[in-house]
């Protein structure tokens, strides 16, 4: 599937979720099943305790959270060049996107 069909898979609609991109309409915030994923749960785990969802729907939710992190160029803002540090929450995607490749590619 292409990475345009993936993202078409991510919908945002006023009435659901309060305009929150969801995946397909379902009510599913994107970042649902990046944080199960990125919890213990394998694609196998959340795919079959969420029977509505599909494998497509989590690699959607990747393609989604990859674009909409893609920049150029970050330019910090001087108060806060020293003040950030990473925490939990930002390794968290890259810890889901690793769990879900080695879970959807077969060995």
């Amino acid at each position: 599937m292409s990475k345009e069909q993936l993202l078409a898979r991510i919908t945002v609609d006023p009435k659901i979720c309060h305009g929150k991109p969801c995946i397909r309409g379902l009510r599913y915030p994107g970042e649902f099943p990046l944080e199960l994923l990125s919890g213990e749960m394998t694609s196998e785990q959340v795919l079959s305790d969420y029977p509505d969802l599909e494998l497509d729907d989590l690699r959607a939710a990747f393609a989604y959270a990859a674009h909409l992190i893609r920049v150029k160029s970050i330019e910090p803002l001087t108060a806060w060049r020293h003040a950030w540090r990473p925490t939990l929450n930002d390794w968290k995607l890259n810890l889901a996107a690793t769990i879900l490749f080695r879970s959807a590619v077969p060995a």
